[in-house]
């Protein structure tokens, strides 16, 4: 979900997966649906149809970008039905004029081939994850520039272990028709659940912020730390960013008596506003009673942290 103005309109801007289960031929079927209401949600249109040529996707992503215009992104997924080795191509579609509610072509952003897939792991944690691209849209040189994070295994083992998982980049300065990239953002680690963020109070700064979960800080035991980076916005190309590390000390994603090591959330959002970047995650520090019964123990909780960017 985002909030945008359109012509000088607020909007609220709505994607998600709908999934058929009704064709006895496949597993299932799916497709990405958005809608648009007014700022009070009194009036709204949709379901629009925005991927129309995939029977399979996931991780829909919209932003309204500082032209006015919706940005949709989203996840072909590849080999998953077919129990093949599985290929997450990223999408796009760009509203063809502010406000109007209609789209233009698909456009292929990259066909990730190391993508964590389904129902595959990292080399030492087997929590719940896969590839989740994120986007956002800056003012970069008097025109719009799409950013596209995501995360992709550095080798993957029998197509299902993702090991050293990095954080990757990738751009379009002509509204998604083509990309430059993908760029390695991450240093070292396994890096993955990234979010990006350009500044919610000016589009034109030349800083965006990007926040993801790594290991790096703790390769032995893989617990888990949440790093920030500021990246440049009119750079020709990218590499590893220096990144600030916001928890300390590491959290052990498995502290949870009930979920154990097989669900810790990809509840991790970065939002800009002026030079101070706002980062919500999931960790498991406090200590309280399972639902008011038993001993203090270490459990799941949301934590937001407020950070300069540079």
């Amino acid at each position: 979900m985002t909030v945008g103005s359109q012509d000088g309109v607020p909007y609220v801007w709505v994607t998600w997966s709908d999934f058929d289960f009704t064709n006895s031929a496949v597993p299932f079927t799916a497709s990405v649906k958005a809608a648009r209401c007014d700022i009070t949600l009194t009036t709204c249109i949709g379901p629009i149809a925005i991927s129309t040529i995939d029977d399979d996707i996931q991780f829909s992503d919209v932003t309204v970008g500082p032209d006015g215009r919706a940005y949709i992104t989203w996840s072909k997924i590849s080999g998953e039905l077919e129990g093949a080795p599985q290929t997450f191509t990223h999408k796009i579609r760009v509203e063809t004029a502010p406000g109007s509610a209609v789209f233009g072509p698909e456009h292929v952003i990259y066909a990730e081939n190391r993508a964590i897939p389904f129902g595959g792991f990292m080399q030492a944690n087997d929590f719940r994850v896969a590839t989740y691209p994120k986007s956002d849209v800056a003012w970069v040189n008097g025109h719009p520039r799409v950013f596209v994070v995501w995360e992709a295994c550095a080798y993957r083992l029998f197509e299902q272990v993702c090991e050293y998982s990095e954080i990757k980049l990738s751009y379009s300065d002509d509204r998604g028709a083509t990309w430059h990239g993908p760029y390695v953002i991450s240093t070292g680690g396994v890096n993955y659940f990234p979010s990006i963020s350009v500044d919610r109070a000016d589009p034109a700064t030349k800083k965006l912020s990007v926040a993801w979960y790594t290991n790096r800080y703790d390769a032995f035991n893989n617990a888990q730390d949440v790093v920030l980076a500021g990246v440049d916005t009119g750079q020709a190309s990218y590499g590893p960013e220096a990144s600030t590390r916001l928890t300390n000390p590491s959290n052990e994603p498995e502290a949870d008596p009930l979920l154990g090591g097989f669900f810790i959330g990809d509840y991790m959002e970065v939002v800009q506003v002026g030079k101070r970047a706002w980062t919500h995650y999931n960790a498991n520090y406090r200590q309280i009673p399972v639902l008011g019964l038993g001993l203090p123990v270490n459990q799941q909780d949301n934590y937001l942290s407020s950070d300069g960017v540079g």
